[in-house]
């Protein structure tokens, strides 16, 4: 399995895809995928976070996977999406 999340991971950063914690699919970050969330720290895979909001109501509903981005310690990863958002389109302050 190791071998594969090398080859997935390897993947990832060639492209410059980052994954998402999103709210609708609490499933897809839980513990048992540790090993997996820890590559993403190792490869310094940037990670996001959505709500898959189809209303107003849900945009803010993002508690759990900014919970979650600080139980697998991917802060840094967060940053690293944030900093190159900056860089692609600066915001103006």
């Amino acid at each position: 399995m190791m071998g594969n999340l090398d080859h997935l991971m390897n993947f990832l950063k060639k492209y410059n895809i980052y994954f998402e914690f999103n709210s609708s699919y609490p499933s897809y970050y839980s513990p048992r995928y540790k090993q997996f969330f820890e590559k993403l720290k190792e490869y310094k895979i940037p990670v996001a976070i959505g709500s898959d909001s189809h209303n107003l109501g849900n945009l803010n509903d993002i508690d759990e996977p900014f919970e979650m981005i600080n139980y697998y310690n991917l802060i840094t990863n967060f940053e690293l999406l944030i900093n190159e958002l900056e860089r692609i389109r600066p915001l103006k302050r």
